[in-house]
């Protein structure tokens, strides 16, 4: 039986034109799955809302995140990376570029009371570890939904206190998918 076969993505460019096959309508670049039309972004976040994305993928690790930016920036779709959605309202329309789905939730323990935490780690676990292990400082983050690259980019905060006053280093991906 023959595929169809339709485009992913023209770049502009360059004459490449990547196909899916209609039967899977997935793709396996560098060990990510992209999936194509196929994920609503209402099951991405909290208000329930949203059409279907063009392009959805996961990511489960800083190379992961790496890769797939860097893959969209290469054929110049548009993307967002997202954690949990707590945060997200989205168009019943959709979005005509990639979902990058975050996650990414290490957690390892520097030294008593210093975490390395990924981005994806819940931000309210993060505050109840903190005040269980018997430090302050993070103690406002117990009630806030979201994760730690969230609270990190908007500098969530409560009861006088913020994200920053808690935060020694971050490591960042940029647009174009540098470290």
């Amino acid at each position: 039986m023959a595929s169809m076969a339709f485009p992913l993505v023209r770049s502009p460019t360059k004459s490449t034109t990547i196909f899916f096959h209609h039967k899977e309508q997935t793709q396996n670049v560098n060990g990510l799955k992209f999936v194509r039309g196929k994920k609503l972004l209402k099951d991405l976040c909290t208000w329930g809302i949203g059409g279907p994305c063009n392009y959805f993928v996961q990511v489960f690790h800083q190379t992961h995140l790496l890769s797939a930016i860097r893959y969209r920036h290469e054929f110049s779709v548009p993307y967002i990376v997202i954690g949990k959605g707590s945060n997200c309202l989205f168009d019943d329309l959709g979005f005509d570029g990639c979902v990058i789905l975050n996650q990414i939730d290490l957690l390892e323990r520097i030294e008593p009371g210093v975490y390395r935490v990924g981005s994806s780690f819940r931000f309210n676990h993060l505050g109840i570890l903190s005040c269980n292990e018997g430090f302050a400082g993070l103690e406002f983050a117990a009630g806030i939904p979201g994760t730690v690259g969230g609270a990190a980019y908007m500098n969530a905060g409560a009861n006088g206190q913020e994200t920053a006053d808690s935060v020694e280093s971050i490591d960042i991906v940029t647009i174009d998918g540098k470290f």
